[in-house]
């Protein structure tokens, strides 16, 4: 399922071009992400770490900055979100504050609840071993060097087990990370190490449609196959979709889209933004694998994502059937960062639509050759080769509030998981 990358030119070019600094309006903005640009000439290793973006040890993540904020107010605090059953679960070290903590956290506004989503109005506390900020500076200390370990796949604050998760891609890599964590100084009761094999970035092809929607499929102009991301909330007419679906990852090539196939008369536009990432020893780091497509004014575009005629639920492939079906109207604002447990959508020329929940928030994952994606999202839904750049988003009704796009999967036995870069940081990454 690994997609073609031979005209990225040699790998021994591969970090060079990972790094080049993006054209003067391409710019690395957002709520959160770093705003740095690397000379056109350097590669990872000639960058001095004076020069470098804040490390993963010193960045604080978009999709935990609710929970950093909690944590300066109430003592002990682990985390909070809402189970399958619809209580609000709060962690605490020290069930002593559970007064304070329902004070703050309930002054803080509320996730709406997306179709098919439970809310029962009880909130169930739970006492742990760990507080947030402590599993926060493990994390955050072990990462760099976890990640390093051959057969690292990501790194995690699993605020729902307690833990620094690390997910591996088989037994070999277990000795290493355990060895990292060790040294450190993370204690291997208050991790947990899980095989969850390898990622990968889906790549692969459907019918023409107009105006555009999300959700259809899409090719670049050396025929590889993608789907057509969500549409970006600046720069209008635009939509997203993954950088690994351009010629060249994290870079701006001005790659040429079609829809639905190569071809001049289904032309739709232009890659105008895919920042180069910024240098975070060993590594190049970027918060998502995401580009944007300029739409020309004499292509219809609409605010949308395609739905097809049935859903598969967790790992059951939907149908790709859209005749005489209503699309989802996109609403505004997105959600920026999802929940743990949150049901999610996503629609994908492959698998189609298909429902799962969010397993793992803001993980750090590898991506070789020297990649690491920032903040990522797991979740149980369907998707396949072709389903690169698929909008996911909480459906409410006939709408969609975008919550992320999808970029790949890691398939083991046992673990089985979509992977998606958050609204949030997509915005960091490209200001739309």
């Amino acid at each position: 399922m690994p997609m073609n990358r031979a005209p990225l030119r040699a790998l021994a070019a591969a970090a060079a071009l990972l790094v080049l600094a993006a054209c003067a309006d391409d710019r690395v903005t957002g709520p959160t992400g770093p705003n740095r640009q690397v000379s056109e000439s350097a590669t990872a290793e000639e960058i001095s770490r004076d020069s470098l973006a804040p490390a993963p040890d010193t960045v604080v993540y978009g999709g935990e900055q609710e929970y950093e904020d909690i944590a300066r107010e109430v003592p002990g605090y682990a985390g909070h979100w809402y189970d399958e059953n619809g209580d609000r679960v709060v962690q605490l070290t020290d069930l002593a504050y559970q007064d304070q903590a329902l004070r703050v956290i309930d002054s803080r506004p509320q996730p709406e609840p997306a179709d098919g989503e439970k809310r029962t109005g009880a909130t169930r506390f739970v006492q742990v071993r760990y507080d947030f900020a402590t599993l926060r500076d493990w994390r955050n200390r072990a990462s760099d060097a976890v990640l390093n370990v051959p057969g690292a796949v990501f790194t995690d604050l699993n605020e729902v087990q307690n833990r620094v998760g690390v997910g591996i891609a088989d037994e070999s890599a277990r000795a290493g990370v355990e060895e990292q964590l060790k040294a450190a100084g993370v204690p291997l009761e208050a991790t947990l190490v899980e095989v969850v094999g390898k990622p990968e970035q889906y790549q692969t092809l459907q019918n023409f449609f107009r105006p555009l929607q999300s959700g259809y499929q899409i090719q670049n102009q050396l025929s590889w196959t993608c789907t057509l991301g969500v549409p970006a909330v600046a720069g209008w007419p635009s939509y997203l979709t993954n950088s690994h679906c351009t010629q060249a990852f994290w870079w701006n090539t001005g790659t040429a889209f079609y829809q639905h196939v190569f071809g001049a008369p289904f032309f739709i536009g232009n890659e105008v933004s895919d920042p180069p990432g910024w240098a975070c020893w060993p590594w190049v780091c970027r918060w998502s694998d995401a580009a944007r497509i300029a739409v020309p004014g004499n292509v219809p575009a609409a605010n949308q994502i395609a739905r097809t005629g049935c859903f598969g639920v967790h790992w059951a492939p939907g149908c790709i059937n859209t005749a005489g079906i209503a699309p989802f109207n996109v609403l505004n604002p997105p959600q920026w960062w999802p929940w743990p447990f949150q049901w999610v959508d996503k629609v994908g020329r492959t698998t189609g639509w298909t429902k799962g929940v969010v397993t793992h928030t803001c993980i750090n994952i590898v991506m070789p050759p020297n990649r690491q994606l920032l903040c990522q999202y797991l979740m149980t839904n369907m998707a396949g080769p072709g389903d690169s750049g698929s909008p996911v988003f909480l459906q409410f009704g006939g709408n969609a509030q975008v919550t992320g796009m999808l970029w790949g999967g890691i398939v083991a036995p046992g673990f089985q998981r979509s992977i998606f870069s958050a609204r949030g940081a997509i915005f960091a990454d490209l200001g739309a």
